[in-house]
Parts: C-alpha cells; structure tokens; sequence
C-alpha cells in the first residue's frame, strides 16, 4: 500500500537533497553497504551517487540510524507517523536498551542503478514504512503466499537464493516462474506499507533518499513474539522467559491501548 502525503509535514521534503547531504556534512564518515564497503566521506559517497548509474553503481548507504548517527536530523522527520503508531517497541513494558528503543528511524541514500543486496522480508515480523524524499525507488514485492517460489537460503531463510527478481536465473530457480511479483514506483512524498513476511527489495531509478521505520502492534505481536524466540534460540531456558515476558507485556500493552483509544 503506498499511503500519499503521509510525511506532508516532515521539512525533510524541502530541505534533504544529494547537495544537502555534501554540503553539511562533508567530511563525516560514512560505512556504505550497512558497513561492508570502507569508510569514506559523506562529500566524495555523494560524488560516486551522483556519478552512479546502472553499469556502474554507487555502493548503498542504508539502515543508518538518525538519531545515533545524524541527530540533528530528527526534527526534519517528525512528527512521527501516524500509521505506525501505537508501536510496542517504544513501550515502557520493554527495556530501553533492547530491540529497537527510542523508535528507530533509519536513512537510506543510493544512486541510480543501486540495488539492495538480497530479496528478503524482515526480521521480527515488523511493520515496514518507507518514506521517500528524494528521487525515485522501484519495488518489487512479492506476498507471503508465494515464499515456495522465492528459494529461500538453508541458513537465511528470510533470504531468497534469487539476488535480482528483475532478472532471475530460471535454470537455477525454474519455481521463480510461477511466482507472483508486484512492481511499484515510489515517489518523493509518498510512504510505502510493507506487511509483515512480505518479501521486497529495491532499485533505485535515479539518485535517492529515502526514510524508514519499523513497528509492532496488536496485528504483529504474536508473529513478533515468536521471531524473536526463534532467533534465540527457541529450545534455551532464558528464551521460555523471554517469551512469557513479552506474551505478559503484550496483554499489558493491550489494556493500555484499550483504554488510551490508541488502537
């Protein structure tokens, strides 16, 4: 679902370009590729985005974290979206230092042609909101139903063997042909749902910027809960009373949004 004019009133929109990026914060190191690629400078990344292209594309600045990374940041993407909220993880019920605390918002920056890594869906079974500000990002999407299609990897399930869907190796992954795929274009302004276990990954059209944040609420709890034993360790001790902490916490967090309205 792409939900229009969502972000209408973050001053992102007016003020975040390539250019905004290279002139504030030239010589502020940046780890392309969520820390892959070496070090560099946010003035020469910006330079290979703006010379990217799909022969020859930029290594992808992704999953950085504004408010450890870019604090001064913050103001230009608030108020908080609406469509993700109430979220659990930001509830007083969880401890500060675990999960996602302080309600993670993550900045992504990719020239044309970039590509995101690996066809996946998320961890934890969240709520997916991607906010575009700069440029235009193509989708491809593919509904949980379809998962026997995708290959997914032995060791990674929430991976899919097919690194490029556009231009899959149907020798390799012949079921990719029966596979179902939405395809979207998502533009400046305007904010993109991921449902939770929703396969996606991304191209990028032109230089871009994009925001994103996760969430878990009443619809994902259960799902929730049961990701994270499973990433635990579903068998150890300490993972039963994790569980039964948060199944606890979920029933807490239901009252509270019962009586607050905040469905």
């Amino acid at each position: 679902m792409i939900i229009v004019d969502a972000i209408r009133e973050w001053r992102a929109l007016t003020r975040w370009t390539p250019g905004f990026f290279r002139d504030r914060f030239a010589s502020k190191e940046v780890r392309p590729e969520g820390g892959t690629e070496p070090p560099q400078t946010m003035a020469k990344y910006i330079d290979q985005v703006l010379e990217s292209s799909v022969g020859r594309p930029a290594p992808y600045l992704r999953n950085v974290n504004i408010r450890s990374d870019f604090p001064e940041l913050v103001a230009d993407v608030q108020p908080n979206l609406r469509y993700a909220e109430p979220d659990r993880l930001d509830s007083r019920w969880l401890p500060r230092s675990w999960l996602r605390p302080d309600r993670l918002i993550e900045l992504f920056i990719a020239g044309a042609g970039a590509r995101f890594f690996a066809l996946h869906y998320d961890i934890f079974f969240l709520n997916n909101f991607i906010s575009q500000i700069y440029g235009e990002k193509e989708f491809f999407l593919f509904p949980p139903d379809q998962t026997p299609y995708l290959y997914p990897k032995p060791d990674r399930p929430k991976h899919s063997a097919i690194e490029d869907p556009e231009h899959p190796d149907l020798r390799r992954f012949p079921l990719f042909a029966k596979a179902k795929m939405i395809r979207l274009v998502l533009r400046p302004g305007e904010t993109l749902f991921v449902a939770p276990g929703w396969w996606h990954t991304t191209r990028m059209l032109t230089p871009s910027i994009s925001v994103g944040t996760s969430n878990a609420d009443r619809s994902n709890w259960s799902r929730f809960v049961a990701d994270v034993c499973q990433e635990r360790g579903p068998h150890r001790p300490k993972t039963k009373l994790i569980e039964a902490y948060l199944k606890l916490a979920g029933t807490a967090m239901a009252v509270t949004e019962h009586i607050s309205g905040r469905w």
